[in-house]
Parts: structure tokens; sequence; C-alpha cells
């Protein structure tokens, strides 16, 4: 007698491996955007985080006056963090930088608090958030550091991301601090 067709063990076998390979390809995938989901939030992160280091680097070393607000420390310390650091560039003009609250994105950020505004122009995005930040020095060069983190709070280890900022910025046009 000649039989064709398989027999259920030899069907319960072959659904068996095929579910083990699809699990298996179904992690690999999942890793994959994981893992791309992670280094585009850094990605971002280190591109805000260097773009406003940036920005105040380039403010901070074409300043003609630099003045630091204390946050209740003492001011005969110049290596104390400052909440604030207002700079008087070689056109004259004002430009204070601080951290403040944004109370609409729900997050601390870095801005601009010039002369002229009544609100704040904003330096870092809303998709991240100031931990802490310090700024002192010598009057020959500052010192600022800052760390940004995302704003997704309940974001899993896979999307969650904190990076440092920091560097020692000489001032070229200083007259006094």
């Amino acid at each position: 007698m000649n039989k064709h067709g398989f027999t259920l063990i030899e069907l319960l076998v072959a659904a068996g491996v095929i579910s083990f390979v699809s699990v298996i390809i179904t992690q690999v995938l999942f890793s994959s955007i994981h893992l791309n989901t992670k280094t585009e939030v850094i990605k971002e992160l280190k591109q805000t985080g260097e773009m406003t280091m940036g920005m105040i680097s380039r403010l901070i070393q074409n300043a003609t006056t630099i003045t630091t607000t204390q946050c209740n420390l003492s001011s005969d310390d110049p290596k104390q963090p400052v909440s604030s650091v207002e700079i008087t560039g070689l056109d004259g003009g004002i430009t204070t930088i601080e951290c403040v609250d944004d109370a609409i994105a729900g997050v601390s950020r870095i801005a601009s608090m010039s002369a002229s505004r009544i609100d704040p122009l904003y330096i870092t995005n809303s998709n991240v958030t100031l931990i802490d930040n310090r700024v002192g020095g010598i009057p020959s060069s500052l010192s600022v550091s800052f760390r940004l983190r995302q704003k997704n709070l309940a974001a899993t280890s896979y999307e969650s991301a904190m990076e440092i900022f920091q560097t020692t910025i000489s001032v070229r046009n200083s007259t006094n601090e």
C-alpha cells in the first residue's frame, strides 16, 4: 500500500520548528527597531547639546563684558555654579543666558532673555530637559557644564538617554567680569 501525505507527528514537528524560527526572527526585528530608536534619541540629544554649547561659546568668546549671577551662593568663589550669565557683545547688545522652566512643554530649558524680549527665546528644544547646569570660572575663562535628558520620562531604557556637555571657554575681548 502506497501512503501519500504527512503524519500528525510530522506536521506538529514542522509547526514547532516554524514557530521557533518565527520567534527568533521577531526578537531580532524588535531588537533592531529598539536599537534604531535609541540611536535616534541619542543623536537628537547630542545635536541639541552641541548646538547649545556652540551658541553659548560664541557669545562668551566675543563678549566685552560678562556678569554672572550667583544662585544664593558666596560670590567670593568664582567656581560656584550660577543661574545666569549676562553677556555684553562687541556691539553693546546685552544677552542673558539662563535656565528657565517651560510650563507649556513641562521641561527646564536653556533660554536667552535678551533686553527687548518679554518671552524667553529657548536655545534647547522641548524634546529634552535640563537636569543641572554650572557656569563658573576666572576672569579670562568660563567653565560651562550642563546635562540634558530625553523629555519622555516614561520611556523604556531603549528610548531614554542622558548626556553631559562641558567645556571651558576663553573670553577673548573681556574688559572686566
